[in-house]
This record gives C-alpha cells, sequence and structure tokens, in this order.
C-alpha cells in the first residue's frame, strides 16, 4: 500500500473550477492549482506580493521563527484575473486579498469538490498543492524549481512528488504492447 499524497488530474481540476459559480472560491482554487501555495500562504497574500512587471507572486514564510520570501511564477491568465480581481474589489496594496479564515476557505473549495465528486479523502484544499506539484513535474519543470516553488524545508519533501509521477509512468509503461 502506498502513502502518496492524493491529487487530482488535470480534467478533474477544471470540472471544479468551471462548476464554481462564485468568483472568489473559483480564484481561490485556481491560485491554489496554480501556484501550490499552502491556504495560509494564500490568505497572507496582498496586492503588493504580486510583481507588476513580470507575472509571479512573492510569498512570505515564517518557519521555525525565520522568515523566507520565495517568488512563483504564474501565467499570463491568472494574473490577469489577481488583477482584475483586486481593481473590481478595490483592494489597498496592502490589504489581503481574501479577509477569510482558513476554515471558511476549506469549507468552500472542500464543498466544490464533493460537489464534482471528488472522493471524501482527496476533498481539501491541500490536494491541490499536491496536483500543482505532480503536474509541474508531468509537463517537465525541474526538480529543483519544483522544490523552491513549494518552499519545502527539505528535500526529501518534494521527492514524494517524483515518486508519484514514478508510479503513473510505471502504470502507463506497463499498457504498452510489445508484441
Amino acid at each position: 500500500m502506498n502513502s502518496f499524497p492524493k491529487y487530482l488530474k488535470m480534467d478533474k481540476i477544471l470540472e471544479i473550477i468551471h462548476q464554481t459559480k462564485d468568483r472568489k472560491t473559483r480564484l481561490m482554487i485556481d491560485i491554489l492549482r496554480k501556484t501550490g501555495l499552502r491556504i495560509s500562504e494564500m490568505l497572507s497574500l496582498t496586492p503588493a506580493n504580486i510583481d507588476p512587471e513580470v507575472p509571479s507572486i512573492t510569498v512570505r514564510t515564517l518557519k521555525k521563527r525565520k522568515i523566507s520570501y520565495r517568488k512563483i511564477p504564474v501565467d499570463t491568465r491568472l494574473y490577469l484575473d489577481l488583477i482584475h480581481f483586486i481593481m473590481d474589489y478595490k483592494i489597498d496594496k496592502d490589504n489581503k486579498l481574501f479577509e477569510l479564515s482558513r476554515q471558511a476557505v476549506y469549507s468552500r473549495i472542500r464543498k466544490q469538490m464533493l460537489k464534482c465528486d471528488v472522493a471524501d479523502e482527496t476533498a481539501h484544499p491541500h490536494t491541490l498543492r499536491h496536483s500543482y506539484a505532480v503536474h509541474c513535474l508531468e509537463q517537465g519543470l525541474p526538480f529543483r524549481y519544483l522544490h523552491e516553488y513549494l518552499g519545502h524545508d527539505t528535500l526529501e519533501s518534494t521527492m514524494i512528488y517524483t515518486k508519484i509521477t514514478l508510479s503513473d509512468s510505471k502504470q502507463l509503461f506497463d499498457k504498452i504492447i510489445w508484441e
């Protein structure tokens, strides 16, 4: 029995996004799936964290009383969605994008996942972080960048995702007919 983190295939994530009517919830899902942020990191985002020149987000993390920063690139679509959200809601540069509790975000996202028939044990926001990691590796992102973007303290924390992609590729390989 493997103890790999649960993740979702891209088509299931897109289904969840398309079924989400609430703009804030949809944006939160998109941020988590396209950046690999933790809920607490996403909730700390302000407009000042969004680079006005290069589509990216700077995340501040406090671990073991040490503050660190990491820059995560974002695609143009998410970048524009963030800019429009900030303008539409008139969010000042030092105000948080989302004034919600971790539990409120968890509940909103879990509810959307369950509506789209995601299994109960997989229906939580951190699954989007795992999905981000797996999708990045599947698309060829070098491991060292993924490690940096996820903000893991150790390489071992990030290595689990290479094992998932190897497991998935082995299943695909087993389906190849050689005769």
